[in-house]
């Protein structure tokens, strides 16, 4: 009975105070943010440099302009990166750059202040082959607001996309991973009198909320270095099928529009230890719901320091890595059974276009 009490006096003492307490919080100075990349994938390789904000500023980010952006590998040839805009730093269009496996690479970053920034040597390990991609279907709860502004949580149903792995070293197995996705949608129309139907078929990308998710692995918590049922992403029903396509005439009724698979693309990237070490903590800190003791970003440990003036502080990581491709299909029925399927590329996107009829290489739904 008195821990009753205690418990509803405590309430009532909670409850009665009104006055908001806003804490004073002092504004860092702002430190440069730095991410870049390196592969074997013969693609235009990025870096971007940004600075931190305050929490009392304006809520995106400052660029860093205009400065000179190079990798150096162990025979002291130089990768120039061209300024893109919004700090970001692109290799030369014109030449194709792809790390290989062996070789050692540094990040070299001049600011128009005239300071400089160096990552630690990345040399390039061989990533093993992605042997699985499956999902099945699950249920999440999923932040969302209504047209008040309000947020609120929903359970959502939907796909969650796992791979394995099997690693090559008998250590220091360490990954990072990027996907891409494309809905297939076919659209049925018909002409005003409802005489004729007509089928087209194009591709969605996925959202970007998907694409920007941070996921490693690290086949060293494994006995025998195998990565099994690793959850890439959970990509809801409602993302995947409630698209409209536009069909490109006016005159035409829209009939349905239905989902027909989702093209799943999956790149493995090897990192080195301290590579690991940076995106580990930063995908926990994402996957934290605010608790109180949470990981911030100035605790990200990166491997990039200001060589010029070590009194400077700078968040970043830079890697070079050889990168596994896997593809696959997904397809989820209205009876939440899925199906899997291992593809060898994706077929042509019609994004911007569509195509009248059947493409040949169309991946029909499986029944």
């Amino acid at each position: 009975m008195r821990n009753y009490i205690v418990i509803v006096l405590s309430a009532i003492v909670l409850t009665g105070c009104q006055e908001v307490y806003v804490p004073e919080i002092e504004d860092p100075e702002p430190v440069i943010m730095i991410e870049g990349m390196f592969t074997s994938l013969p693609e235009n390789h990025l870096v971007k440099i940004t600075y931190t904000r305050s929490f009392n500023e304006r809520p995106y980010y400052d660029y860093v302009d205009n400065a000179r952006v190079e990798i150096e590998d162990d025979l002291g040839t130089i990768i120039p990166f061209d300024y893109y805009g919004v700090g970001i730093y692109i290799t030369d269009t014109n030449h194709i750059y792809q790390a290989e496996i062996g070789r050692t690479y540094v990040l070299r970053i001049v600011t128009p202040e005239g300071d400089v920034f160096e990552s630690t040597p990345q040399t390039v390990i061989e990533s093993p082959e992605l042997s699985k991609l499956t999902c099945r279907y699950d249920q999440e709860t999923i932040l969302t607001e209504n047209v008040n502004g309000d947020v609120y949580e929903i359970k959502m149903g939907g796909i969650d996309i796992f791979c394995e792995t099997s690693g090559i070293l008998p250590f220091h197995n360490y990954y990072f991973y990027r996907w891409d996705a494309y809905i297939q949608n076919v659209t049925v129309v018909t002409d005003p009198m409802g005489m004729s139907y007509f089928y087209f078929y194009r591709h969605n990308r996925i959202s970007r909320k998907y694409r920007d998710v941070i996921k490693t692995g690290n086949a060293d918590d494994y006995a025998d270095y195998n990565i099994r049922n690793r959850e890439m992403v959970f990509i809801t029903t409602e993302d995947m099928s409630n698209y409209v396509q536009p069909f490109p005439d006016t005159m035409y009724v829209l009939l349905d529009s239905r989902f027909e698979g989702l093209l799943f693309r999956l790149e493995q990237l090897s990192i080195s230890d301290d590579a690991y070490s940076f995106w580990r903590e930063a995908e926990l800190q994402l996957e934290a719901e605010g608790r109180l003791f949470d990981p911030v970003a100035s605790q990200l440990k990166g491997n990039i320091k200001c060589v010029s003036d070590s009194t400077k502080n700078t968040i970043g990581v830079f890697s070079a890595s050889h990168a596994s491709l896997k593809y696959a299909y997904f397809y989820i029925d209205y009876r939440n059974l899925t199906t899997s399927i291992d593809i060898d590329s994706f077929p042509q996107l019609y994004l911007d276009t569509c195509h009248w009829g059947m493409p040949d290489d169309w991946i029909r739904v499986p029944y």
